[in-house]
């Protein structure tokens, strides 16, 4: 893995989370959209957010586990918070070793609180951040388009990589 294609991606993204945040007022951004569960657009943001601020904290302590995560709840609804946030996270992921390898720890069942470990690498984790942010920017997209039709996304905002790419192709 290339950490410049992994920290280009998810800039790259991350840049198109604040022009969408800046074409949205305080209302839109934190309004609960019945289409996507009546979560809010902020509250996605925040989800997003979360996992790779887990994977920060992560690298600090040899362990990522996402299932423990810190919600960051103030950003779902200041959205000069959330942007300073992504800034952090792109700052903060620039300095790491990919090729490292990091433990992640979860509870994958939704009684049995068993723990579960499997042996990872930063990069795939910071890979597995950036694809579960494409899922949840997708959702975003979805409740922006049906009740901020106004608002003008990126054209790839949303939509996986390999989808953009094939759609070029054909």
């Amino acid at each position: 893995m290339n950490k410049l294609n992994i920290l280009r991606s998810t800039e790259e993204v991350f840049n198109q989370v604040i022009l969408v945040i800046d074409s949205l007022d305080d209302k839109q951004y934190s309004s609960s959209l019945p289409l996507i569960g009546n979560s809010t657009i902020g509250q996605h943001l925040r989800h997003v957010l979360d996992f790779y601020l887990c994977i920060i904290e992560g690298v600090e302590r040899e362990n990522i586990c996402y299932d423990k995560r810190e919600r960051k709840v103030e950003v779902e609804y200041n959205r000069e918070l959330m942007k300073e946030k992504l800034i952090e996270v792109l700052k903060h992921i620039d300095l790491f070793v990919i090729e490292n390898e990091i433990s992640v720890l979860a509870q994958p069942g939704y009684r049995d609180t068993t723990e579960f470990i499997s042996a990872s690498t930063i990069g795939r984790e910071l890979l597995y951040a950036f694809e579960h942010s494409i899922h949840h920017l997708a959702l975003i997209r979805i409740g922006a388009e049906q009740y901020y039709p106004e608002i003008i996304l990126p054209e790839e905002f949303g939509i996986a990589p390999s989808t953009v790419r094939y759609r070029k192709s054909v």
